[in-house]
């Protein structure tokens, strides 16, 4: 073999080792280094590839990223005790950054009445019996929502007293550095500070989330409490959403016209000898609603509005299915549209049960029944409260519908007429 076939071989084997790929990665970055004029350095002082000069190459690029360049720069022109106030400041951001979202986090837990995982402890207590059991798996809940109260009361003095500190070494350094540093200095912590809260408040959903997720997992859905008569699947959050049973309720989170109500009220009544009584009324009637508003009557469980809106949207999307309750048992039913009024024409459709109209009667009907309570009250056989109360304005027709009658074959419905709203629906109060 020729020395210079030799030579070649070797040349070729040396470009295949680590050091030759290390000097190769180097040249490249200190190159374009170079025509960007972030720092005149010669690209044949740093010709090995040791640890030092990588080194170096990963400075010279933190410092081109701005990473590390405030902080040296703020070194070499204040020294040592510059750079350590601008530390700590920029520290002392940070973590209020990450307390905030803290007190969000736990907030939210405290909201929704999800436990976090620091608090997920148990006490080993042996109990015979399964209510027992229960009452303390309740105890140990309410505790723990207290302990949370007691924890975000902690953070909020953390984050006073890291508010305290950030504006005494802002001072600080306001009185150490010039004007433009201080201003460099406040926009490189603000933009820390910020990626720190956005990275924190990510975490601090995903937490959320995955707890929220993990406690609709354990709820304990028995599929005896929904009946579903049709062909179609229906979906988990269905499921769940409507296991809850129809006397469940979510707060309302529109806000009420208290202002606009009260004034249509006084433009009615002001004419009205019983005014300060109509008055007292509707000032106790809104006062209830802003205090149930306040305190829902299902607040442990607003977790799941996700799983209601979700049903709400899967029950838009499948006109064809229709939610009732079952004749017995306190069950849900899921039962075809057209199944279900094909069965209600039938019931109507029963001449022996059921005659036709010409018209609505409603408003003969209330008519009479106000002229009725009028003579009781000349009469003085009744109140002004009683007589405010069985008068009325308006009305509607009494409505039909059926329940599913589930224990027998075919599930016929068993027809309800509902009264409410209609003109003998205050006097039947009254009477009975």
């Amino acid at each position: 073999m020729s020395s210079s076939s030799t030579s070649v071989a070797r040349s070729e084997a040396l470009r295949n080792t680590p050091q030759h790929a290390a000097t190769k990665l180097k040249r490249i970055v200190l190159e374009e280094l170079n025509e960007r004029n972030v720092l005149d350095f010669s690209v044949a002082s740093y010709a090995k590839g040791d640890i030092t000069s990588i080194k170096l190459i990963c400075k010279v690029v933190l410092i081109k990223e701005g990473k590390m360049g405030a902080v040296q720069a703020i070194r070499n022109k204040y020294g040592p005790n510059g750079e350590l106030l601008l530390r700590r400041f920029q520290r002392t951001a940070t973590n209020l950054a990450k307390d905030n979202n803290r007190m969000k986090f736990l907030l939210n837990c405290r909201r929704c009445k999800v436990i976090p995982k620091c608090l997920n402890y148990k006490i080993h207590i042996q109990l015979g019996s399964g209510r027992s059991r229960e009452e303390l798996d309740k105890l140990m809940f309410k505790q723990k929502i207290r302990i949370l109260s007691v924890m975000v009361a902690d953070v909020k003095r953390s984050i006073a007293e890291l508010q305290k500190n950030k504006a005494h070494l802002f001072g600080k350094i306001e009185t150490a550095f010039e004007r433009e540093d201080v201003v460099a200095v406040k926009k490189m912590v603000e933009k820390k500070s910020r990626s720190v809260h956005e990275e924190s408040k990510r975490r601090g959903e995903r937490k959320i989330e995955r707890m929220k997720n993990q406690r609709i997992a354990e709820m304990n859905i028995e599929e005896e409490w929904v009946e579903n008569t049709t062909d179609t699947r229906i979906p988990d959050f269905l499921q769940r959403t409507l296991s809850l049973g129809p006397n469940f309720n979510v707060q309302n989170k529109k806000k009420m016209p208290y202002v606009e109500i009260v004034a249509g009220i006084e433009k009615g009544i002001r004419f009205k000898e019983n005014a300060d009584e109509i008055r007292g009324e509707v000032a106790s009637a809104i006062t209830n609603h802003i205090n149930y508003v306040r305190q829902p009557r299902h607040g442990k469980l607003e977790w799941i509005e996700k799983d209601i809106a979700a049903s709400r949207r899967f029950l838009e999307e499948n006109p064809n299915l229709l939610i009732t309750k079952a004749d017995k048992g306190n069950k849900t039913v899921i039962i075809e549209a057209e199944e279900y009024h094909a069965k209600m024409m039938e019931l109507l459709n029963d001449e022996d049960t059921y005659r036709k109209l010409r018209a609505d009667p409603s408003n003969r009907i209330m008519r009479k029944i106000n002229a009725t309570v009028d003579g009781w009250l000349d009469q003085k056989c009744i109140e002004k409260s009683e007589h405010r109360k069985m008068k009325i304005s308006s009305c509607n027709p009494p409505r039909i519908y059926g329940l599913p009658k589930l224990h027998k074959e075919g599930r016929p419905l068993r027809p309800v007429v509902s009264t409410i709203g209609s003109a003998t629906y205050q006097m039947a109060q009254y009477l009975f």
